[in-house]
């Protein structure tokens, strides 16, 4: 009876030894994490990477200041004023960039690009007391007679602008975007003000001018600070040509297009040369293309001095004293803008441009002073047309069995004396 007694109790004893064990299990699994973040946090208190009040940078780019410190997790105050709680065992295992450590300072360093023809001088010295001036940075930089501010330096001479570099340093305490916001301010006033450029996108808008000849209407374009196909030289026998194409692909395919876009622009490379010899034939050309966000304009550039000899000999090919290859959709705009720059009282022909000359103005602004044609304004035109022409009807026709009509949002084709220049314009 008696040990049958203890065998209970012993039977008891054990199942609760039992299950005391698995809730230690599932206690310890549990509080790993807390145990994990509280060690972390004494690593944290002793070693000291980082105090409150220091601004920290983590491995995700996250930057802050440090607000507070507990054995958990560490409170960063952000930029934003949002708060951000990071478990301690996480900064305890990851790489921390501490901008405060043993420092009073901080340092940012600024990048100021001004125009080409620019005083350098002049904008240096205006960087520099744009910095002296302002009331949130401090002269940190060491040398042998005291703390001074850091000079500015002209480092390089890039492709639309001179790029002037300085560091500056401000208090630990001083919020960076205050004092960022504080230098861009005064540096902008003062190039207004001492008249350095700054590069800049800009629009050019041409004003109506009357002419016997054509109508003329506003016309705009852009261009950004950087090509984004640097100028290359294509030869008359295809030199270069290719490499010409693949680099416009490859920009397409950099600035994000998927393929299907990145081969139509291509595609518009391959059309655009073939336009150019089939209006001045082989030549060498400049060819570059600009960029911004998924805008392109792909440029093509040559000089061919049509003289009035060259061009009476075009015309004797024909008895009829017209030059037949203008029949072809090319051939119609190359005649066109020859008849519209050559003098008509010279040659003794017609200077009506036909149908073709519904996309016909007349620029004349810093640049140029020829006559160009624009596709959009010529597509207006026959659009119009259609029901009362029947010449406007079948130009709609052999426009629609145009490549390039059919992909480009404009093309706009350009003479001014000897240079021809023929730009693609593609939204995608």
């Amino acid at each position: 009876m008696i040990f049958s007694l203890f065998g209970g109790i012993q039977s008891i004893w054990r199942t609760l030894l039992g299950g005391t064990a698995i809730v230690s299990a599932v206690l310890a699994f549990a509080a790993q994490d807390i145990i994990k973040d509280i060690l972390a946090g004494l690593m944290i208190s002793i070693y000291k990477p980082f105090e409150i009040g220091n601004r920290i940078e983590l491995e995700d780019g996250s930057a802050g200041i440090v607000m507070d410190i507990t054995m958990r997790h560490v409170v960063l105050k952000l930029p934003d004023t949002q708060v951000m709680i990071v478990p301690n065992s996480k900064l305890n295992a990851m790489s921390i960039r501490n901008l405060s450590y043993h420092s009073a300072y901080r340092a940012r360093e600024f990048t100021f690009n001004i125009a080409y023809g620019s005083d350098v001088q002049k904008a240096r010295s205006i960087v520099m007391q744009a910095v002296i001036e302002s009331k949130y940075t401090v002269p940190g930089k060491e040398k042998p007679n005291g703390m001074e501010y850091a000079p500015v330096y002209f480092m390089a001479f890039d492709s639309s602008s001179l790029r002037l570099m300085t560091t500056v340093y401000y208090l630990q305490s001083t919020p960076t975007e205050i004092m960022i916001t504080d230098i861009n301010l005064r540096v902008n006033e003062l190039f207004a003000k001492y008249g350095i450029e700054i590069p800049f996108s800009y629009i050019n808008v041409i004003q109506k001018e009357d002419t016997a000849l054509v109508g003329t209407e506003e016309v705009e374009e852009f261009t950004n600070n950087v090509p984004g196909v640097p100028l290359m030289i294509v030869g008359s026998q295809g030199e270069s040509m290719e490499e010409a194409v693949d680099a416009t692909a490859k920009l397409g395919t950099n600035c994000g297009l998927e393929r299907k876009d990145s081969l139509r622009l291509r595609l518009l490379a391959e059309e655009l040369f073939g336009m150019m010899r089939g209006l001045v034939g082989d030549v060498e050309a400049s060819f570059w293309v600009w960029q911004s966000h998924k805008n392109f304009a792909l440029h093509l550039q040559a000089y061919v001095p049509m003289n009035l000899e060259l061009r009476k000999q075009l015309l004797a090919v024909s008895s009829t004293g017209r030059n037949d290859a203008a029949k072809s959709f090319t051939g119609m705009i190359r005649e066109m803008l020859y008849l519209a720059t050559l003098r008509s009282e010279a040659e003794g022909v017609n200077r009506n441009p036909g149908i073709m000359g519904m996309g016909l103005y007349r620029r004349r602004d810093m640049e140029m002073s020829g006559y160009t044609w624009s596709m959009r304004k010529y597509k207006s035109g026959i659009e119009r047309n259609r029901d009362n022409s029947l010449e406007a009807d079948e130009a709609w026709d052999q426009l629609e069995k145009s490549i390039i009509a059919n992909i480009a949002d404009e093309v706009r084709i350009s003479m001014d004396g000897p240079s021809v220049e023929i730009i693609v314009f593609k939204k995608f």
